[in-house]
């Protein structure tokens, strides 16, 4: 399921992007329509830091996780008697 979100939104953010930089390419647009590309490059753009961040937060969790799962697993066990 995670895949399927990273991807959406990964192509959502691209997809802004582009639609987004046109504005640079055709100015002989209504102002409305220039400023909605332009908004729309930016939220690709913020859509992408934060897919970034949020995959950066994910891979320190992932090993934080798995390195206190081996710490658990080479402790002595007359350690863990109840």
């Amino acid at each position: 399921m995670r895949v399927y979100v990273l991807i959406a939104v990964l192509v959502l953010a691209l997809g802004n992007i582009v639609l987004g930089s046109v504005v640079f390419l055709d100015d002989t647009q209504a102002p409305g329509v220039l400023w909605a590309r332009l908004g729309g490059l930016t939220l690709g753009v913020v859509s992408l830091i934060a897919l970034a961040i949020w995959l950066r937060l994910t891979a320190l969790s992932n090993r934080h996780f798995h390195a206190a799962a081996e710490i658990a697993s080479t402790a002595r066990p007359e350690l863990h008697r109840w």
